[in-house]
């Protein structure tokens, strides 16, 4: 049985009354708060800002291997055509800037011009950037789409993947302010619900996602997390720490191991080094405030971010009382011991409620009531070193746990449904993490290093007897268990130009698991041809592996016998520069997955699928290493840049995801949207206002229907085994717009947004469900209409 977590379980109380996720009615209700945050749009000359008074611009320019400063790199603001020079530092400083959005170019002799767009200067401040240059004769690039920063050199090597910053992040409509939400529209990644935000790249499952900030893994980065799943309700990451973020969706280096679909690659800011700054926001998310300031003389800086939701606040004066709490805590601290050596510190913590007992769930017209708490934390320090001019070092020692705790009970209870689900689980692991980069002569780099992990589960799961999907009987299932392993790897990546327009890499990775005796080997192989100044084609062959969730892994002794999960990567791309601000690319993978985890014990369950849109992973009696999956696929993509206040993106997604069942049947993923285009713009007039919006169509995901006619005559949610995965939902479509719009004053500045989800209030439709209460299949609707807000007030 693969039981929702989250509003999947609402039933109709009377009449024909809609259903909706869970959170619709409060969202509507928060409408009212809406009325105060119109009155800046409505009544903008209200807002009689001070004297405006200029601002500053500075930062630093290090080579982007070497990780070394960089002098007398030419640093100039396109709009105001105001230029100055790195300092022997890399420090640059150019004053007297008027107030708004700027970009700025770096340029210096062997290097590649570099541009970056959207810096924001605020009223008598500074604002601080620091860049990476990236020498003539680069090393590979893993990414191919760029969100935010300049296009890439075609002779750079293109994979797969995706490149933002934080103002990127913060403005896509519909987001939420997300970051897992802002990758879906990155091409490769699938939709299956809204409330969700898992990331599934190309038919992976969301466990094989890895998330890295600073030179750090992160378990989970958002809200209400599941047992064996990256994904959750929302993020808990503070957007405006981000400097920059990579996404990976292919082909990524043999530097990342024990992840076979994705890494998502996160550099947090440092704060600022000459003055003390703070900002306060309110948005749909919640509530919260950011601090920065010096420490040591200017040697270093500090960074804190608080957040916190108010659903729970709102829901007592509204007088609601299924609602969510959550909240967030994130902290950078940085110091440069001198100019070849700095530490970093990071901890990214945050924690999530929701509870509803009997007579609240039986109000709301809930099929079951639940009690879900869980806390994560990651503290870590990362140590930077740098061999003078030919490389650099990275090691980072980390702690990170999460602990979660929910029962889910049924309203109605007889013999013949499960009464209730227990599971309660306390999960931490200890990372050492070393990474290396160093050239040999003008053509030849090398990137090696190792990690070494112990990870540790405890956890109690109960499932009473009741009857499954298959009208059979299942006995009580009980487990408490708990298990520790460790994991260790090593890598080596050789980086060769043996011709002036041909890049290649050649990269193996050793991993060793004791707890198993599995040894596992993973050659990486990718290049990249430059045919001409607009046009380079590019392609990767790999292999990547991945353990099984800790959970799984301990259900029974048997599967430490089994072979570890593969899957092989293939790609081949092209990208064209149609115009310095526009590129077209398109990507062909393909996918195959090996050595899955099947069991004899549920034929319509496919195991990797078991974390998707708030399912759970649960105990099995025998795990099998017999199960395999496909994915493969097209990926289309038009980018504009913002140089002249437009930009946009439009992507084509084309593709099928199956797996083959106990019996050899291949089947649909319940992923595999088949196809998904999105189309995402926007207009900024000015430094004050700006707009966008967004469109996505996406195939139905499958589904397997009930069988009418027994579910009928037993009252239960008895499946149709013969199309197991065999229906599809309705087509996916939605639409999203943006308003922002931003008041400057003599020291601070104000940020308002306004946006609706679901424009259109399209209905579509999140699952189909048994009703219990009246005895037929009924139906729960994604989300509905959704205004959103956003408050920023900095000072």
């Amino acid at each position: 049985m693969n039981t929702p977590l989250f509003g999947t379980n609402k039933t109709k109380k009377c009449g024909k009354k809609d259903l909706r996720f869970t959170s619709a009615d409060w969202f509507r209700k928060q409408c009212i708060l809406l009325f105060f945050l119109l009155i800046p749009f409505l009544f903008p000359n209200s807002f009689v800002a001070a004297k405006i008074q200029d601002g500053d611009l500075s930062g630093q320019v290090i080579n982007k291997r070497t990780k070394l400063p960089l002098k007398d790199v030419v640093v100039v603001v396109l709009e105001k055509n105001i230029q100055t020079i790195s300092d022997e530092k890399g420090n640059f400083c150019i004053s007297g800037l008027p107030v708004g959005d700027y970009s700025v170019e770096f340029s210096l002799t062997g290097f590649k011009t570099f541009l970056l767009q959207n810096i924001r200067i605020f009223s008598q401040d500074s604002t601080r950037i620091d860049v990476e240059l990236e020498e003539k004769a680069p090393p590979l690039s893993e990414h191919v789409t760029v969100f935010g920063t300049p296009l890439p050199s075609t002779s750079q090597l293109l994979v797969s993947g995706a490149n933002m910053n934080s103002e990127i992040v913060s403005r896509i409509p519909g987001s939420i302010e997300d970051i897992s939400r802002v990758l879906k529209i990155v091409p490769g990644t699938s939709h299956v619900n809204e409330l969700s935000n898992d990331i599934i790249v190309r038919g992976g499952s969301p466990w094989e996602n890895g998330v890295f900030i600073d030179n750090i893994q992160i378990p989970n980065i958002n809200h209400f997390q599941r047992q064996g799943s990256s994904g959750g309700l929302i993020g808990i990451i503070d957007t405006s720490l981000i400097e920059d973020l990579s996404f990976y969706t292919g082909g990524f280096s043999v530097a990342f191991g024990n992840q076979m679909s994705s890494i998502l690659d996160i550099r947090f800011r440092e704060g600022t080094k000459d003055h003390f700054k703070a900002k306060l926001n309110l948005n749909t998310a919640g509530f919260g405030g950011s601090a920065e300031g010096p420490v040591f003389g200017k040697k270093g800086s500090w960074l804190l971010s608080l957040s916190r939701n108010y659903h729970d606040v709102v829901a007592k004066i509204f007088g609601s009382g299924v609602v969510p709490r959550f909240g967030a805590v994130h902290f950078k601290f940085s110091l440069d011991i001198n100019p070849r050596n700095k530490i970093s510190l990071i901890n990214v913590y945050g924690n999530s409620q929701l509870s509803y007992d009997l007579e609240a769930a039986i109000e709301e017209g809930f099929h079951s009531y639940l009690n879900y708490n869980s806390r994560l934390n990651t503290l870590g320090i990362n140590w930077h070193h740098s061999w003078k001019q030919k490389g650099y070092s990275n090691t980072s020692l980390s702690y990170s746990f999460f602990n979660t705790s929910y029962t889910i009970s049924n309203v109605q209870t007889d013999s013949l449904a499960w009464d209730f689900m227990i599971n309660d689980e306390f999960y931490d692991v200890i990372d050492l993490r070393n990474v290396n980069f160093y050239e040999i002569g003008k053509k030849n780099q090398i990137k090696f290093g190792f990690d070494l992990k112990y990870e540790k589960t405890d956890f109690f799961y109960y499932l009473p007897e009741h009857i499954d999907v298959f009208n059979e009987l299942r006995h009580e299932a009980a487990l408490k268990k708990v298990l520790g392993i460790a994991k260790g790897g090593l890598f080596f990546t050789l980086v060769h130009s043996p011709l002036k327009h041909l890049i290649a890499s050649i990269g193996v990775r050793l991993d060793h698991i004791p707890y198993s005796g599995n040894f596992h080997f993973s050659p990486r192989f990718s290049t990249s041809y430059r045919l001409s100044n607009r046009i380079a084609v590019h392609g990767s062959l790999g292999v990547y592996y991945q353990t099984l969730p800790l959970f799984l892994l301990a259900s029974h002794e048997s599967a430490k016998m089994n072979s570890d999960p593969v899957a092989e990567h293939a790609i081949l791309g092209m990208k064209y520069d149609l115009a310095p601000d526009t590129y077209f690319s398109v990507n062909i993978y393909n996918k195959q997955y090996k050595n899955l985890p099947v069991s004899l014990d549920d034929l319509a369950l496919f195991i990797m699928d078991s974390g998707v849109d708030f399912r759970m992973f649960r105990p099995f009696d025998l795990l099998d290493d017999s199960g395999t999956a496909f994915s493969r696929g097209i990926e289309l993509l038009l980018q504009k840049k913002t140089i002249d206040n437009f930009y946009g993106t439009i992507s084509a997604s084309f593709f099928r995801s199956r797996f083959k069942d106990v019996n050899g049947i291949w089947r649909n993923r319940i992923s595999d949207n088949r196809y998904i285009l999105s189309v995402m713009g926007g207009y900024k007039p000015g430094e004050k206002w700006g707009f966008s919006g967004r469109w996505i169509l996406a195939g139905g995901v499958p589904y397997t229907p009930f069988d009418i006619v027994r579910s009928e005559e037993n009252n239960l949610p008895l499946i149709n085994q013969d199309q197991i995965n065999g229906k599809r939902y309705s087509p996916y479509m939605t639409v999203s717009i943006r308003v922002d719009r931003r008041f400057l004053f003599k020291k601070s500045s104000i940020d308002f947004y306004l946006s609706v989800l679901n424009l259109f209030n399209r209905k579509n439709v999140d699952r189909y469900f048994w009703n219990r209460i009246e005895n037929r299949r009924d139906v729960i609707y994604q989300a509905p209409i959704i205004p959103l807000f956003g408050i920023e007030y900095n000072f």
